[in-house]
């Protein structure tokens, strides 16, 4: 929710223990566990002692689970409620204490043995009541003010208990299950129908309390948007996006089921002439904004499976979000994802005329802009005009000496980028340059990469001598020049930026 801190600086862990607001689970893990850290506090906890079972499992706190095709549609679930259920979740969870009790290390550092965990909806819980108090360290003493702080915590959370949980109890259900799903999709020959179906069965609720809900969450859309635009915390905006989602969620799961999507934005909508109770649902789901990320994620791996090894592609969701930081990135996914509204849907991509070449032109300039956006952001400065120049200012601010010599290598070979002979095949002098001879494979492939972005941005801005090729039928070409503006893309923004 963006908050920079509570009033009176009161903490979080503070809220669960004085039982202002309750946690999901809350576990004391095993002194030993962290006693025997050897490397403690860095990740990838190191022990040179022979450890109990109990001791093993208390690690489960921070985990990635990895699924497999032999994983079953009844297995999709959060790992608490499943595998480590008994060995973590029952053996380590306790009640809150009154007070956290600090313990000291080997090495001299301290730890606490806890963990807290809150389902993400919790922090709106918070929000409104940080609301409701707004600037109450500015005009009430400490010891008053932080009472009444936590009172108010303690009352917007029993409100939410009996107004909200269950609806949002069962969206957290389908965010995890889809989401896993989705990860294996491929294995599964389950259709969106069922999928909600099962869902529903498995969070215990009817298609009625999920429609119902959804109500419940537009009227607080409502709201919030009033309470931001009359002077409330700018936190709200941030939670707005947020509730956006979990609209989007349970509209997305309703049409799994007996609804249609004209069917919910006509009862979701506002009768003329009468004041609004709740946003409109056509309002709040803003259809591009939230397909854009699905198109991301989804094409992504299919671009990058032949050098997979390169991309971290188990975190294309976080890659989305880092890139989404660049306000120019919304102009290229929108490229992005007007060029596969022309692709045939089928197991591979297929790239079909009308009026592709435009795409492909908009998609290299809007390439070039979010480079450009990322050395602003980075030096604070306006980027020079030459895009080579561009490329090695950028290299300044990577930490990784492969990657930097990468981008050096670009800007000194400038050559094969150019057009003007007119040659038969426009990546020829890419594909058969030699460069770096002791460069790994991966150098040798990003180089290759962001020289074919490069001529592509070229060939579209200066050249048309082969649009009659690339109009006329399915051409490798084109499939290259996506694979070369996202592969360029994500090669930059996974090399480590200063």
């Amino acid at each position: 929710m963006h908050f920079k801190k509570l009033p009176y600086d009161i903490k979080i862990i503070d809220l669960i223990c004085e039982d202002c607001i309750d946690v999901d689970l809350f576990v004391e893990l095993p002194k030993s566990y962290f006693e025997s850290w050897d490397n403690f506090p860095n990740t990838g906890r190191q022990s040179n002692q022979c450890e109990k079972n109990d001791i093993g499992d208390a690690g489960y706190y921070n985990l990635i689970i990895r699924l497999d095709d032999e994983t079953s549609l009844s297995e999709l679930s959060h790992p608490y409620d499943a595998q480590l259920n008994e060995s973590f979740k029952k053996r380590f969870g306790v009640q809150p204490p009154l007070k956290l009790i600090k313990c000291d290390h080997p090495n001299g550092r301290s730890f606490y043995p806890n963990e807290a965990y809150m389902a993400y909806w919790k922090a709106y819980v918070i929000l409104e009541a940080a609301n409701e108090c707004l600037f109450i360290d500015r005009y009430m003493a400490k010891e008053e003010g932080s009472l009444l702080f936590k009172d108010k915590v303690r009352s917007v959370n029993q409100k939410w208990l009996s107004q909200y949980a269950s609806i949002f109890d069962a969206i957290s259900h389908y965010r995890t299950l889809i989401s896993q799903f989705n990860h294996l999709e491929k294995l599964f020959t389950t259709t969106h129908g069922e999928l909600s179906q099962h869902l529903l069965n498995r969070a215990n609720i009817t298609a009625s309390e999920l429609n119902s809900g959804l109500g419940s969450l537009l009227t607080l859309h409502l709201d919030w948007s009033r309470k931001l635009n009359n002077n409330g915390m700018t936190a709200f905006n941030f939670a707005l996006k947020s509730l956006k989602r979990d609209i989007y969620f349970l509209f997305e799961w309703l049409c799994g089921l007996s609804y249609t999507e004209e069917d919910l934005f006509k009862q979701w909508a506002n009768s003329n002439g009468q004041a609004a109770s709740h946003s409109q649902l056509k309002d709040v789901l803003d259809f591009e904004e939230i397909h854009f990320k699905l198109i991301f994620e989804r094409y992504t791996p299919i671009y990058c499976q032949d050098n997979s090894k390169w991309f971290n592609l188990d975190g294309v969701a976080e890659t989305y979000d880092q890139l989404n930081e660049y306000q120019s990135f919304e102009p290229w996914i929108s490229s992005f994802s007007d060029l596969h509204k022309s692709i045939n849907k089928k197991s591979d991509i297929t790239f079909v005329q009308p009026r592709l070449l435009d795409t492909l032109l908009v998609m290299t300039i809007r390439t070039e802009v979010l480079i450009r956006t990322m050395l602003l952001n980075l030096s604070g400065k306006q980027e020079p005009d030459d895009f080579y120049v561009v490329l090695r200012e950028l290299s300044a601010f990577v930490k990784d000496d492969a990657s930097k010599t990468v981008l050096i290598a670009v800007g000194d070979n400038r050559d094969l980028t150019k057009l003007q002979d007119r040659p038969e095949s426009v990546f020829n002098k890419i594909e058969t340059s030699i460069i770096g001879k002791k460069w790994s494979n991966k150098q040798k492939h990003f180089f290759k990469v962001i020289q074919k972005f490069i001529t592509s941005r070229n060939y579209f801005a200066h050249h048309y001598y082969k649009d009659h090729e690339f109009k006329t039928h399915t051409n490798k070409f084109c499939g290259e020049v996506v694979t070369s503006c996202l592969q360029t893309i994500l090669f930059i923004n996974d090399s480590k930026l200063k």
